[in-house]
């Protein structure tokens, strides 16, 4: 989903006439992927289509979600290469080893 997408005022308008009407929230989702082709099946609240404020806040959430993920992910394949650094060296070295076995036959 993007947020910058639902933050247009046509979007705003459209959401509002249909909070308006009474739609629901699953209603409106629907009525999201259908007209705007925005998916928008992790929104839990109403209130959070109808505020440009709160989705930018949200959007700024996951941003920091994403950024934290992100960092963890590097903190553990640096870790994960370090304590595996050995055995692919001694790998390495066996397998130059076989090489240079075969080619002195």
């Amino acid at each position: 989903m993007s947020i910058n997408s639902l933050q247009t005022l046509a979007i705003q308008e459209y959401i509002e006439d249909l909070v308006s009407h009474e739609y629901s929230l699953e209603q409106v989702k629907l009525r999201l992927k259908l007209s705007f082709d925005l998916d928008v099946t992790h929104i839990t609240n109403l209130n959070l289509l109808t505020s440009p404020a709160l989705l930018r806040e949200t959007q700024k959430e996951l941003e920091n979600q994403l950024h934290d993920i992100d960092d963890n992910y590097k903190i553990l394949m640096v870790k994960s290469i370090h304590e595996h650094r050995k055995e692919v060296f001694e790998s390495d070295e066996r397998s130059r080893e076989i090489l240079k076995f075969v080619s002195d036959i």
